[in-house]
């Protein structure tokens, strides 16, 4: 209960929380668990063959972590009261509940969507899509969708550009480039949604159709070049590719991010 609590003030410079109360108790600050998300958006790309950056844009500040073969690390924000997990590789569950004791919570939850006042997207559907995506992102730059939640409650939505450079941003960022990519639990399309529409167009690329899977989509309609295929194809790289795995079924950006 807050009965009690009175006069309460922060001192932002200091980081101090100072008020009055009548009763003496165990007391504890505490805060929504819906602080740090729905998402605001978020982007993945390889910048060695088993090294991605993942940069997360949630409702209070900017992450970027560094995803290896068998760890995560935070590369930012620098705050002191993160200075125990900064630029330390750690396991990603070990990581996330690190940053959640120090009040920042990435790891939602199904119930969370309706406190956080969006559409619970399908987990099988986001499992699908984060199933392929760790295949594809050795070959791709991966990024949010804004229309991720205007698609329906069993599609994720992500957009995708080759990127075999290991290119961190680009220097030429046209959208004609960026394809979106719709999962569903059991297939994958590629749609005519673009980011940059006054409206949602979900009508399938001309002449595509659904596939099992995003390797064979491409595959089957000349979406990419060998070179992409090639590489997201391969097997190389398991720990890196299941570390990602991992750190995105935690955090859940697929599934809660709203643009």
């Amino acid at each position: 209960t807050s009965d009690n609590i009175e006069d309460i003030k922060y001192d932002a410079e200091k980081k101090q929380l100072y008020f009055q109360t009548l009763r003496m108790a165990p007391l504890a600050f505490i805060q929504d668990r819906c602080t740090d998300y729905p998402y605001n958006s978020w982007k993945l790309r390889c910048i060695e063959r088993k090294k991605a950056l993942i940069d997360i844009s949630g409702k209070r500040q900017h992450l970027r972590f560094e995803v290896t073969s068998n760890a995560v690390t935070l590369l930012e924000p620098k705050d002191s009261e993160l200075s125990h997990i900064v630029n330390k590789p750690l396991p990603p569950g070990v990581l996330l509940h690190e940053l959640y004791k120090s009040g920042i919570n990435l790891m939602p939850v199904e119930k969370d969507a309706e406190s956080a006042g969006i559409q619970q997207k399908s987990f099988e559907a986001e499992y699908k899509a984060i199933f392929d995506l760790c295949f594809a992102v050795k070959g791709f730059y991966i990024k949010s969708s804004r229309w991720n939640m205007a698609m329906q409650p069993d599609q994720i939505l992500v957009r995708i550009k080759e990127n075999l450079e290991y290119d961190r941003e680009f220097d030429e960022d046209q959208e004609k480039d960026w394809k979106s990519i719709c999962f569903w639990e059991n297939k994958v399309a590629c749609i005519r949604a673009r980011d940059s529409a006054e409206t949602l167009d979900n009508r399938y690329i001309s002449g595509t159709a659904t596939h099992a899977n995003l390797e064979l989509l491409l595959k089957e309609h000349e979406l990419t070049s060998p070179e992409v295929l090639s590489e997201i194809r391969s097997l190389k790289f398991i720990g890196f590719m299941d570390t990602l795995k991992r750190f995105l079924k935690l955090t859940r950006i697929l599934g809660f991010t709203i643009q």
